[in-house]
């Protein structure tokens, strides 16, 4: 299972949140994906999912 709550990460040098708040469950067995325009939040999230970014919070 995959379960992201209120995550929220910022890139350093940056004002502006690149994910606020997301929160979302993948149960086992589910077959996802994220889809939707450039700069919406989707590969950033993937990022942090496989560990290639740190520095974020979740609650």
């Amino acid at each position: 299972m995959i379960k992201a709550d209120n995550l929220t990460f910022r890139y350093p040098c940056s004002q502006y949140f690149a994910a606020k708040n997301l929160t979302f469950e993948i149960l086992p067995g589910e077959i996802f994906g994220f889809w939707g325009p450039s700069g919406a939040v989707s590969s950033t999230t993937q990022k942090i999912l496989t560990g290639l970014l740190k520095g974020y919070s979740a609650g």
